[in-house]
């Protein structure tokens, strides 16, 4: 005949030896067994009379045993749960400072001092703002149809759903563009060959070789970007650690003039390596590196430190192309 053994999930209130069950074993017949956490027994007839157990060297051990066990499930539990809500909180945190890297490009300002000066002309309160960044929060719905009026952009490219695309690859045969085109309508950005896991900074001044040409309108480099050409260079993105935002393969145009501590999306090196990532400005002068990608850790380094001597911003991501 079957039984049915049940080791208790939860704890009494006052964790009691002597009221903590640790297993109860049910019988067909509809008698229970009780053991508890002092190691004294409890059998309860189908009828309701109970014979108590006095604690012995066995049934101490054993419920010692299952105690532990117990225990151990319940703080794996826990730490699961403490898990997934980190977890979800970067998420939510990178999903904001998408958000906040479009909202900048969006309104032409570069910090959320700027972008405070911006607000008010515009109908924007800035308390709103202030408490929109300090709490990392996504605005809702309303205040995004709201800074979509104001900046002229969708609501799915605020957020990052979409893919703004004002460039043409050029390859090394020449531009691909309509033959009654202008060519003076397009600046032709230098595309390097630098992977995210080796190589300089500057790899432009470092003798790198361009392996062709990105062209992107003259008018939006210069009247959107306000950027030169002479500053502007595109590298490919290897890897996964900014996924989904950025993607292994994606274009990424890099302005290398915007290279202080900002909120945003940018290229640094760090101990010979080139890393695409999300950067933060926080209190004491400390810049917070974020991946999108919640499998890759996020960490801190300290601006005032005098052995930061291989870290570098090397400029901020301003455009990405993707190919479908």
């Amino acid at each position: 005949m079957a039984v049915t053994v049940v080791t208790s999930g939860k704890r009494a209130p006052a964790e009691n030896p002597s009221t903590d069950v640790v297993r109860r074993i049910v019988h067909p017949t509809g008698s229970v067994e009780r053991l508890y956490a002092d190691g004294h027994q409890e059998h309860e007839s189908s009828s309701g009379n109970i014979f108590k157990v006095p604690p012995s060297p066995e049934s101490t051990a054993l419920a010692r045993k299952l105690y532990i066990e117990r225990d151990a499930r319940l703080k794996a539990a826990l730490q699961a749960k403490q898990a997934e809500e980190a977890a979800l909180k970067e998420k939510e945190g990178s999903e904001f400072l998408l958000f906040l890297t479009r909202l900048f490009e969006a309104t032409s300002t570069e910090s959320a001092s700027s972008l405070y000066a911006w607000a008010e002309p515009h109908g924007f309160n800035k308390q709103t703002l202030y408490n929109m960044i300090s709490q990392n929060r996504v605005p809702g719905l309303e205040m995004l149809r709201r800074f979509s009026r104001a900046t002229a952009r969708p609501i799915d490219w605020l957020l990052g759903e979409d893919i703004l695309s004002p460039a043409t690859h050029v390859l090394s045969g020449g531009p691909a563009v309509p033959e009654n085109t202008p060519w003076d309508e397009f600046v032709f950005i230098p595309r390097y060959d630098v992977k995210a896991s080796a190589g300089s900074g500057h790899w432009h001044d470092n003798g790198a070789e361009a392996k062709f040409t990105v062209a992107f309108r003259r008018h939006w480099v210069e009247n959107y970007l306000h950027a030169k050409e002479e500053s502007l260079s595109v590298v490919r993105v290897h890897g996964d650690s900014m996924s989904p935002t950025l993607q292994d393969g994606d274009n990424i145009l890099i302005n290398h003039t915007l290279n202080a501590p900002q909120d945003g999306i940018y290229v640094i090196r760090m101990d010979g390596q080139i890393l695409v990532k999300q950067t933060q400005i926080i209190a004491g002068k400390k810049l917070r590196v974020v991946s999108a990608n919640q499998l890759y850790e996020t960490f801190t380094i300290d601006l005032n430190a005098d052995n930061q001597t291989d870290f570098e911003i090397i400029g901020r991501v301003v455009w990405f192309g993707r190919q479908m």
